[in-house]
């Protein structure tokens, strides 16, 4: 994680517009024109309030963006869904597996503080309730499981394609 921006009471134009060139100023990443594009992967749109619309979508290519949802349906078009604790094992998966191993890290700047602090908040913050839970609350003010969920809709199609070749055998 090399960074975030966060804009608030925004469209999803302005939010593009931000994001674009924050890219361009701290990577010299140009969203627009005949080069690489820069690629998002999201929450995938749907029919209810707690997914964003196609028209986010919309709004995003027309700003130069490629972008597609974090997970397809079964027959490779449209959107999937990502279980919140199929997002929560593989970002605890990807922080330290179960040898130890750590395959994602926040960087951190010169004075050796996050360079996502919203993210890192959210994720030292975050818990299971006594029913073992996660992300049980109502979304709302001040929630913070966007920046984890943010995440794992950014690495999701990647560490998916990763596992695949992964076999469970004798695993009950």
């Amino acid at each position: 994680v090399v960074g975030e921006v966060e804009t608030l009471q925004t469209t999803a134009e302005q939010h593009a517009d931000v994001l674009a060139k924050h890219l361009q100023n701290n990577y010299r990443v140009q969203v627009r024109g005949d080069e690489e594009k820069i690629h998002l992967r999201c929450d995938p749109y749907g029919a209810s309030d707690s997914r964003p619309e196609k028209d986010v979508y919309r709004v995003f290519k027309r700003m130069g963006f490629d972008i597609s949802a974090a997970e397809y349906s079964k027959t490779g078009t449209g959107t999937g869904r990502i279980s919140v604790e199929s997002r929560v094992e593989m970002l605890n998966r990807l922080f330290s597996d179960f040898e130890g191993k750590q395959r994602l890290f926040v960087a951190c700047d010169e004075r050796r503080q996050p360079v996502a602090p919203k993210l890192v908040q959210a994720l030292e913050e975050m818990e299971r309730t006594e029913d073992g839970h996660a992300e049980s609350r109502r979304k709302g003010e001040g929630d913070m499981t966007h920046y984890v969920s943010a995440l794992a809709y950014a690495v999701w199609p990647f560490e998916k394609e990763a596992t695949k070749g992964v076999t469970t055998h004798g695993i009950i």
